[in-house]
């Protein structure tokens, strides 16, 4: 290792020079004196010979123009010049800081670690600063002109050159007598040896390793300089066009002027004394002092930032991607628009626009059509145009407000096929976002999106909004037993060791949801769940990958118990479970105790039809011997308030349950009703998939009948009464005569008088009779009849009552 530390004198102090440095000083004006007496005694004695006047002449800030681009318009040069096209083609072969770096010290410093390549030579060892100190301009002057054999002529191929087996001929100096003048030679010289920044008054520096894989390292940048003085030569040369904090334009395309500072600040040095080829941008600033100040002032990052990229935060961007409004991107949570945004939020996800893998409508999008809350997924391949865009052009596009919806838009009148234009304008960011969250979005579309066909191969079939996606090789490549590890470190405390412990999107296991939904859950994994306590947990594409190849294994992963369950099913289980019609086994051997004491089994005998318990329909339904009391449980609201897994755990314990092997036969609910009020211990006469399935049925498909019809009830159970009114109010009675001729009119006749139901009712007396139990027979059927499921939707149900209810085409049964 290397460190050079920087010259001890001040430049703001004279009286700080070191004793050293003034007995130097001291000696040489004695020595000067004796000079200068002998000159007296000898008049033929001459003195020091005088300064070429071509060099006196010469212009060293052209110079310093020079040595960084000499061909440049800037300099003067002829821009007819034959060769101008060589220069440019072959750009590093000709400029001069290229060979010997901008602070001058060749591969020892700055340039330790800039290799070559074919598009630039090497770096010359010499240092150049040493060199032309020891040298009068003359020897300078003629060391630069001397066309010697080891210079390169401008005819020179260029092309073939290569550091590794042709490197001789690009690495010499070019011949400066073959294609300049010797005026233009001297700014060269005069920039050398008088305009040149030692860039040891700058900065120190330490370096590691050699040339060309060594680095270099800065420190005590500015230091000794004044930054209250370097703030004003900041604001006098450079604020009018890199703005107050530098941050107006990027430099080099990546740089603030602070950062730049701070990452290069041999070439800064360089910049404001000589000036910007190409640019505006002239010489700025040559006092050496003043050059120390703007040093001093630009290492604070406060005042001069990095870019807004760099400072940004690409993980927040890909939260804010999915929900930007959501509390974990730090979104101010009393923002005026908050209202209108959880309001409708599919037009302002960008998610839902763009795809969660950035793809629009012609990959895991393809089927998802438009609807009344929701706009069109672009056609915008996001992922290939942000790619072909830099930082700033990226914000730019995101920022701007033309062609953008503004937040005040009415998207109440949304609709796909009447009114879609508004609503399917991106909204206007600009209106709606700060800068520094726009800039966490860029930083998120260019740094920190995964790409997903690193994760999975995928086909389509047809067009959006129509088309439809397989997906394969989902985590093909990665590392199963590392992403075996990755989750248990990171998914499992929540997940459960086998991704089931939660249900995900209402249905899924974390593996079914990854088989599911790859494109999906590349994204939750790095950038969190907005509204849950999981935040970012797996951010390198390799560790993403290995997760995905662990998650396919369904053995370790599998599927959810509620997400397989059959609902329907469920609703007929709850009406009789050990019915042929739900897939039980006809050998079962409790078989006979479930028939001889069936209501004792039936679900809805204690929990109702409407799952309402004994506050409604069943308000009057009396205990008997051959039947237990009503539960007093609200089994709806019950339901609605446990997550699928607490719902399973209630139904499957064995505490506080009845055996199938209770006595039943001497129940009487005045004497002896304790055991037989009880609810049957389902875990003993049922297997796990079976009560997943009445699960489904109470968290999904169970009918609300407070949306079919209105009721009052008077008195209290066992002996209080019940009164419907408005029985299919709101339906639609064409729609409802139309079901109920294509799915009931073949069995029970047009007007629904062709049998008897429950002995004694037709089909339009048993719904103005029984309206909270003819809803479940449609929808789950009659067990121990060819009636199987026939009406799912809720809406049709709806119009089904309103229709039945008509007592003119559905009577009651004749005399």
């Amino acid at each position: 290792m290397f460190s050079r530390d920087r010259c001890s004198l001040d430049l703001k102090e004279v009286d700080a020079v070191d004793s050293s440095r003034f007995r130097t000083l001291a000696l040489a004006f004695v020595a000067l004196t004796l000079v200068a007496t002998a000159a007296c005694d000898d008049e033929e004695t001459t003195g020091v010979p005088e300064d070429p006047p071509e060099f006196t002449n010469a212009d060293g800030i052209n110079g310093g123009t020079m040595y960084d681009k000499f061909w440049t318009p800037e300099t003067g040069w002829n821009q007819s010049d034959p060769n101008l096209q060589t220069f440019s083609d072959f750009a590093d072969f000709f400029r001069c800081k290229q060979c010997h770096a901008w602070d001058r010290l060749g591969t020892a410093a700055s340039y330790i670690g800039r290799a070559p390549r074919t598009t630039r030579p090497n770096v010359s060892s010499l240092d150049l600063k040493q060199a032309t100190a020891g040298m009068t301009p003359q020897e300078l002057f003629d060391a630069l002109w001397s066309p010697t054999a080891d210079r390169r002529l401008v005819t020179a191929d260029l092309s073939t050159y290569d550091p590794v087996s042709n490197p001789t001929v690009g690495d010499q100096m070019p011949d400066l007598s073959d294609i300049m003048t010797e005026a233009q030679v001297w700014d060269l010289v005069k920039f050398l040896k008088e305009e040149a920044n030692d860039t040891d008054l700058l900065y120190d520096y330490t370096t590691t390793g050699t040339y060309p894989t060594g680095s270099i390292t800065y420190s005590n940048i500015g230091a000794g300089g004044n930054a209250t003085n370097g703030d004003e030569i900041y604001a006098d040369n450079c604020a009018a066009c890199h703005g107050a904090d530098g941050r107006a334009f990027l430099v080099d395309g990546e740089f603030t002027i602070g950062s730049f500072l701070r990452a290069k600040p041999y070439e800064v040095q360089h910049k404001v004394k000589f000036g910007q080829p190409g640019t505006a941008m002239g010489s700025l600033v040559t006092d050496i002092n003043n050059i120390l100040d703007l040093y001093a002032a630009l290492t604070n990052e406060t005042n001069y930032p990095d870019p807004a990229f760099e400072a940004s935060d690409g993980i927040n961007g890909g939260t804010m991607y999915d929900k930007f409004w959501t509390p974990e991107t730090g979104w101010n949570q009393n923002d005026p628009n908050l209202q209108t945004f959880n309001d409708f939020p599919n037009f302002f996800r960008c998610k839902q626009c763009h795809a969660w893998d950035r793809l629009g409508n012609a990959a895991s999008y393809i089927g998802r059509a438009p609807s009344t809350t929701r706009p069109n997924v672009a056609s915008l391949n996001l992922k290939a145009a942000t790619e072909a865009m830099s930082e700033q052009e990226l914000f730019d596009a995101l920022w701007t407000s033309t062609g953008r919806r503004s937040v005040t838009a009415d998207l109440s009148t949304y609709d796909p096929a009447t009114n879609s234009t508004v609503g399917d304008q991106m909204p206007d960011l600009s209106e709606i976002m700060t800068e520094e969250q726009v800039w966490d979005l860029v930083k998120f579309l260019k740094e920190e999106a995964i790409d997903t066909d690193l994760l999975y191969d995928y086909t389509t079939t047809g067009t959006y909004p129509t088309g439809s996606i397989t997906y394969s090789n989902i985590g093909a490549g990665g590392n199963a037993a590392s992403g075996d590890a990755i989750y248990a470190a990171n998914c499992a405390a929540c997940h459960g060791a086998d991704g089931t412990g939660i249900v995900v999107d209402g249905s899924f296991s974390v593996g079914s949801f990854l088989r599911a939904k790859p494109y999906e859950v590349q994204h939750k994994v790095k950038f969190g769940q907005p509204g849950t306590a999981m935040g970012s947990l797996v951010t390198d594409v390799s560790d993403v990958l290995d997760l995905y190849a662990a998650l396919t294994n369904e053995s370790n992963y599998p599927n959810p118990n509620f997400g397989a369950a059959d609902g329907i099913n469920g609703g007929t289980m709850y009406d009789k479970f050990w019915t042929p019609e739900t897939g039980w086994d006809q050998s079962d051997p409790n078989l006979a105790t479930f028939n001889n004491f069936s209501n004792f089994f039936r679900c809805k005998q204690c929990h109702a039809w409407d799952r309402l318990g004994n506050a409604a329909s069943y308000i009057g339904r009396a205990p008997s011997t051959t039947r237990p009391n009503v539960a007093s449980l609200d089994l709806k609201a019950a339901t609605e308030a446990m997550s699928q897994q607490e719902l399973f755990d209630a139904l499957w314990t064995s505490t506080g349950r009845r055996s199938v092997s209770a006595d039943l036969s001497t129940y009487d609910p005045a004497t002896n009703s304790t055991v037989g009020d009880q609810m049957p211990d389902l875990s003993e006469i049922m297997t796990e998939e079976q009560v997943w399935d009445l699960v489904r049925f109470l968290k999904e498909e169970a009918i609300d009948t407070d949306l079919l019809y209105d009721y009052t009830t008077t008195g209290t159970y066992p002996t209080g009464s019940i009164t419907y009114s408005n029985i299919g109010a709101g339906g639609n009675v064409s729609n409802g005569d139309a079901i109920y001729a294509a799915n009931c009119a073949v069995c029970h006749g047009a007007d629904g008088t062709a049998f008897l139901v429950d002995g004694s009712f037709t089909v339009g007396s048993f719904l103005r009779a029984k309206p909270y139990e003819v809803q479940h027979k449609v929808k789950f059927g009659q067990p121990g009849t060819a009636m199987g499921s026939l009406v799912t939707d809720v809406n049709d149900i709806l119009d089904l009552y309103l229709a039945l209810f008509n007592a003119i085409n559905y009577p009651d049964p004749g005399p």
